[in-house]
């Protein structure tokens, strides 16, 4: 080390002992505390912690349909990738190598539009879930009935819960036997497919996620599930 390095650290180190020794010593009474800089309250925030991180980003159309429905984590990735239309569909791309056949149905090419409505396998499937969550729409277009969909339930209130829980229950078990046929050579019965898609949602209802209402009264009532599933109005959502 040269001596100009070394002058200049210890004129460092006398600076830094200044400083300290010219601070004005605390309260006797006093405690340290922490406050988090990047939100007002000073308090540590994950969300916000994102937000400082990357920036404010717009929120996507169809963000309630996704993330605000009651379910499992690895449902709504499948249901966040479907509404991209990201699923890597036959018709894709990176599958163009591959036939490109419906492996429900067999009668068309794959792709979004047709194994999540128009695929005569799934056609029983959805009208099961009109009937039991109260849907009404007839479109034939994915991604219109995305757009649809984020637009009407965006309502926080029991019936559009039970709609989006089963179009993500419907999108996922379909996704689920399509694999199950690709990449396993299983395959399942639309009865099948069908009543795995009632239990979920039976299960997913049974865990409470509706606040304790006439209408989420009645729902279950419909389902065959006890009123006592029910949140209190006054309990916060988990």
């Amino acid at each position: 080390m040269g001596k100009t390095q070394l002058f200049g650290g210890i004129i460092g180190l006398l600076g830094v002992l200044y400083v300290q020794a010219n601070l004005p010593a605390p309260a006797s009474s006093s405690r340290d505390t922490k406050k988090w800089i990047p939100f007002p309250t000073g308090l540590y925030s994950f969300s916000h912690t994102v937000s400082h991180l990357v920036g404010d980003l717009p929120t996507v159309p169809w963000h309630n349909l996704v993330w605000n429905s009651p379910s499992i984590p690895r449902m709504k990735f499948i249901l966040w990738s479907a509404v991209q239309s990201k699923l890597p569909t036959l018709d894709s791309k990176s599958m163009s190598k591959h036939i490109n056949i419906c492996p429900l149905c067999s009668e068309s090419m794959e792709s979004h539009d047709h194994i999540f409505l128009n695929c005569s396998f799934v056609s029983p499937l959805w009208r099961f879930i009109k009937y039991k969550c109260s849907m009404f729409t007839a479109l034939r277009s994915w991604e219109a009935l995305v757009r649809w969909a984020s637009a009407k339930w965006k309502a926080k209130n029991s019936g559009n819960l039970l709609r989006k829980l089963g179009l993500l229950v419907l999108v996922y078990h379909t996704w689920e036997e399509r694999n199950a046929r690709i990449f396993r050579g299983k395959k399942a019965s639309q009865r099948a497919v069908c009543a795995k898609i009632c239990s979920t949602i039976f299960a997913i209802l049974k865990l409470g996620c509706f606040r304790d209402c006439a209408s989420s009264r009645s729902i279950l009532k419909d389902w065959n599930i006890s009123p006592s599933c029910c949140r209190s109005p006054l309990r916060p959502p988990d």
